[in-house]
């Protein structure tokens, strides 16, 4: 899967998401990309995952006040249990319109059953629900 022009998640960067430093808080990141790895996961699984893994992560450029952060699924590779998503975190300036990349990572997460046991995803099922149009 390529980048959609559609973000997973898109918010505004608040004061109760800033640190001391008047920069988002890098946790509040990670949570964003955490919820844009499950719905992504939710989407091509067909029913609830449990994030398991978190890889590579970095912050790139400081999320400010105000910013428009958007998260974005570029990559999605399937496993019989899990998905791995790859996700970039961009931040925009509302007034200027200037567009940066914030942050990016890995999450992986794993289809779950009723109670909670990983259960085998239906690749093909995955893989149609990952055929919608893309583009970057």
């Amino acid at each position: 899967m390529q980048r959609s022009d559609t973000p997973v998640v898109r918010v505004v960067a608040t004061p109760t998401d800033m640190n001391i430093n008047d920069g988002a808080f890098g946790g509040w990141v990670l949570s964003l990309m955490d919820q844009a790895g499950a719905v992504t996961g939710v989407s091509v699984c067909a029913g609830p995952v449990a994030t398991i893994a978190v890889n590579n992560v970095s912050f790139e450029q400081r999320i400010e006040l105000g910013d428009i952060v958007s998260v974005f699924a570029d990559d999605v590779e399937f496993g019989t249990t899990s998905v791995t998503v790859s996700l970039q975190v961009t931040a925009e300036n509302p007034t200027t319109g200037e567009t940066r990349r914030a942050a990016a990572g890995t999450f992986v997460v794993v289809a779950v059953d009723a109670n909670g046991e990983p259960r085998k995803i239906d690749g093909d099922y995955a893989r149609s629900r990952d055929a919608r149009p893309r583009e970057r």
